[in-house]
């Protein structure tokens, strides 16, 4: 089982890379780029689990079965005589790791939903939405999203709060928080898949510039103005309970984009 481990990793290392290598020509392009890294999670994930012993032969042809030997048996050089936990530990701290993953999502979740219906609800700007003390701009909730706004962005200037809600528009409208969802689910699968953590961090980012970029497009707003944008909101340390997209991301994000 340590050998597979180390498969899984290596195998996602390389299409993390392959992902990465396509964002930096998408990106030149103006193309969007968040669905790539979610089809490299999804590759990451379910490669591997096709090179598994118990599934080589549902393959016709055998086809699996000669790849998967030459892979593992590389990975297996490579570790050498290196000792190797019980298969019965890693798998019960696999299943630790991934319940603990997946009950912290959902409390998330839950939280959210819960302080959503807190907030207060009103139109700004003919846009519906919660207003909270400090968290957002951000978009909580997966199956009905709304858009949180912090207090602040009540007495912004009438240009910043268009772009603001656009923003968050966007998000709900290309339906990013399943996206990301999504995203966490398929780390919450494999928890101790290191490259699949940078590969999710990578999504949250193109998730949140290929929404600047359809914000840019089609508000066309000042490109300046939408940078100060930008800065105001990490100035304000914006935080957030159960948001999975929004204006508002960790100050090395913003700062990125």
């Amino acid at each position: 089982m340590t050998h597979w481990f180390a498969y899984t990793i290596a195998a996602s290392s390389l299409v993390g890379l392959a992902c990465w290598l396509l964002e930096a020509g998408a990106w030149r392009r103006g193309w969007g780029t968040r669905r790539a890294w979610l089809a490299g999670m999804f590759g990451a994930v379910c490669m591997p689990l096709l090179a598994w012993n118990g599934l080589a032969g549902v393959w016709p042809g055998g086809l699996l079965e000669t790849v998967r030997p030459a892979s593992l048996g590389l990975v297996g050089e490579a570790l050498g005589a290196a000792p190797a936990l019980p298969s019965g530990l890693l798998a019960s701290a696999w299943l630790a790791a991934s319940a603990v993953l997946f009950l912290s999502l959902a409390a998330g979740l839950a939280a959210g939903a819960w302080r959503t219906r807190r907030w207060r609800e009103t139109m700004l700007d003919g846009t519906p939405v919660r207003v909270s003390e400090s968290v957002g701009p951000a978009v909580v909730g997966v199956l009905r999203p709304t858009i949180v706004v912090p207090r602040w962005v009540l007495g912004a200037p009438a240009a910043e709060r268009a772009m603001i809600l656009r923003h968050e528009s966007e998000h709900v409208r290309a339906g990013d928080p399943r996206l990301l969802l999504v995203g966490r689910v398929l780390v919450a699968l494999m928890p101790w898949n290191l490259p699949l953590w940078w590969m999710a961090r990578r999504l949250r980012l193109a998730v949140e510039v290929d929404c600047d970029r359809r914000v840019l497009r089609h508000a066309r707003p000042d490109v300046r103005a939408y940078g100060a944008l930008l800065l105001t909101v990490g100035r304000h340390r914006p935080g957030w309970v159960g948001a999975l997209a929004g204006l508002a991301r960790p100050r090395s994000m913003l700062e990125h984009r």
